[in-house]
């Protein structure tokens, strides 16, 4: 993100004040802040942070949730136009916020694909018929999003990762290191 904001034909190269850069990437908080403070002093423009959730299936049917950090009249400058790509589209606060809310959402994501692994395999050998388990749960507390689209799959046996691993892995270290922050 650095090499193509700040790179010899970046985008600091064609800013000018009152443009705002709107950065979908799933990068560290604090390099955020960091870069948004120095676009903004070297060229006036303002930086909403605003990774996604959804992956794929969100993207193609415009369900996409962004989760946007900066000054809130960035934000409101840009709504129209990120409304047009997302299902949801929610300011969480200033620089860095919107990375630091899907580092949570990764938590509760691969936390969730787990307990449905472990949520399958024990019910089966409680002789549970397990393709039923998301129609029985549907509406209730332990109902989701997750449940719905990929119960079905580990119960099928498909345990194939939606998206990439190593993104998850990544996202996960950001994690790690914004905890450890």
């Amino acid at each position: 993100v650095e090499a193509v904001v700040f790179g010899g034909e970046g985008v600091a190269q064609g800013s000018a004040p009152g443009k705002i850069l709107v950065d979908h990437s799933t990068i560290s908080a604090e390099a955020t802040r960091r870069m948004a403070v120095r676009l903004r002093q070297e060229t006036g423009m303002g930086w909403v942070d605003c990774p996604v959730s959804g992956g794929t299936m969100g993207a193609e049917s415009g369900t996409l949730v962004m989760m946007a950090g900066g000054e809130a009249a960035d934000i409101e400058r840009v709504r129209p136009v990120v409304a047009h790509l997302s299902g949801r589209f929610v300011h969480m606060g200033p620089q860095g916020a919107g990375q630091a809310t899907k580092m949570v959402n990764q938590i509760a994501v691969a936390c969730t694909y787990v307990v449905l692994a472990e949520m399958v395999t024990l019910a089966r050998k409680c002789g549970v018929e397990a393709e039923r388990l998301p129609s029985a749960l549907e509406g209730g507390f332990a109902d989701s999003r997750l449940l719905q689209v990929m119960g079905p799959r580990m119960i099928g046996g498909d345990f194939r990762p939606v998206g990439q691993v190593r993104t998850m892995v990544k996202d996960l270290d950001l994690l790690g290191e914004l905890a450890s922050d």
